[in-house]
Order: C-alpha cells, then structure tokens, then sequence
C-alpha cells in the first residue's frame, strides 16, 4: 500500500470561539468544530432520551451511573440538534447510517455525505462536522490517571521518551493520546493493537496507508480547553479552512436543556 502523510501540529496560542450567530457554510472544503459546556447543576429533562434512537437508547441503559448517562444523552441531544441545523431537518428526523468501517455518517439525500465526530470528557462536549472524513477526541486532564501501562504498551520509543522529558508528563500523555484517538476515530479503523505505529509527535509522518487504513493524507490540531482538557481534531489535508464555535449552556437551562440548544444553534447564518 502507498504512503500517505499525517502532519501533527499544537494550534499557536488559545483557540478563539466564535458564537453561533457567527457560523455560516463556509463550503465543502470547511471544516466546523464545535465546543458545549456543560455546568454541575444542568439537569436533564425526562424526555431527553426522545432524541435517541433505539440503539442509543439501549446504550444509555447500559450506563450505571447517572453522570455517565447524562453525558451521553446530552452529547447524542447536542449531535442530532446540530446535524438538523446543518441538513435543514428537524433532530428527530437526522438519519444516521455507517460505512463499512462501522464509522457513522449522515447521508443528505444523495447530495452530499455529511462527515461528524463527536467526543466529550468530563463537562466539555466537541462535535466537528465537515464534508470530508474528520475525527476528534477530548480528555480531561487528570492527575490521578495512571498511564504508565499504556505508554508502554501503545507508544513509541520516541513517544515515551517525549512524555518522560515533559515538564507536565500528564499533558504531554494526554496531548499524544488525543491525536492517536483522533485519528483513527477519523478513519474509522478504531483502536487497535499497533497504537505504537499510529503518529503523534509534532512534525510530518510518512505511513503506509494500510496502517491506518486509509488512501488519504491528513493533518491533526492540537489544542487546549482552559487548563483542564486537552483536544486533538483529525481531517483529511483537502479541508482548507478550520472554524471553532461554543455554545454556552448558561448556568442552569434546566428542563429547557433541548429548547435552548435549538435556539441556539437556530442562529448559524446560512
């Protein structure tokens, strides 16, 4: 199989995040990226789970704990409730398919094939959406979090060396996980037992495409969320322009979780 490349980058300074109202199609070689915050006391309406389809329903049953299933439901609410906003379709009515890869897209009536990936840790949430194949991942950055098992069995030699050194070891790991989750979740080959092979040191990477299964080239951004996530956003190298936009969920929307969503999103500029 041939080379392709995936170029590894830090985005240079903070991120800014434009409102909603300043999101517009910025054409099919765009690439949207979008952050929700959730705050301690949002509570989830009784009818959250209306949104879900039977398979996602059946995962959110499948949660034990409580915030685990808030945070599933809010990010499946968050993605439908997107996708609508971008397919001009109500949520309930977002048709989700996958590929042979298993990897899930939205089909636009034979128009155009709308690419997503959605990741969420902790109360942060992040969904980017793009005509092209694109991938994210966040973690939350935990001091507690042993990782030594992993770097060892899923980094390089060069990888485990670049953690070692760091002056912050804990970011350094969660920098180079996100953008191997990323990437494959891009992909859509998932994870897999040669992690150590897959990219994430800043810098230019030749790789057989068989690795991680994929003919395209790509490029994964970096960057931080405050001081307590770090996220990795993979896609292809035909995406030409990158956006960031927020929803800010307020202080407690309470029962009114899905309808302020929706007005919210409602305010993308066509």
């Amino acid at each position: 199989m041939r080379d392709v490349f995936v170029k590894c980058f830090y985005f240079k300074g903070e991120v800014h995040w434009k409102n909603a109202s300043e999101s517009n199609d910025g054409g099919d070689h765009s690439l949207d990226v979008w952050k929700i915050r959730l705050h301690q006391d949002d509570s989830m309406p009784e009818n959250m789970t209306g949104l879900l389809n039977s398979e996602e329903k059946e995962r959110y049953g499948r949660y034990h704990k409580e915030e685990d299933k808030k945070r599933f439901a809010a990010g499946r609410v968050v993605l439908r409730i997107l996708l609508g906003q971008y397919l001009d379709q109500d949520p309930e009515a977002v048709r989700i398919e996958e590929d042979v890869n298993k990897k899930p897209f939205v089909p636009n009536n034979g128009k155009r094939d709308l690419q997503f990936n959605l990741s969420h840790s902790g109360k942060c949430i992040l969904v980017a959406v793009s005509k092209y194949d694109v991938g994210v991942d966040i973690e939350f950055i935990s001091k507690n979090f042993l990782y030594d098992d992993i770097i060892t069995s899923s980094f390089s030699v060069e990888e485990r060396e670049f953690v070692k050194k760091s002056s912050q070891p804990d970011r350094a790991f969660y920098l180079l996980w996100t953008r191997k989750e990323a990437l494959l979740k891009g992909t859509g080959k998932g994870l897999v037992d040669n992690l150590s092979d897959i990219p994430s040191l800043n810098g230019m990477h030749d790789i057989s495409s068989g690795i991680i299964d994929s003919t395209n080239s790509w490029q994964i951004c970096s960057f931080e969320i405050g001081n307590e996530y770090i996220a990795s956003v993979a896609y292809s190298d035909k995406v030409q322009r990158v956006s960031y936009f927020q929803v800010n969920t307020g202080k407690n929307p309470g029962k009114n979780f899905i309808s302020y969503l929706k007005a919210s999103l409602a305010n993308r500029r066509e």
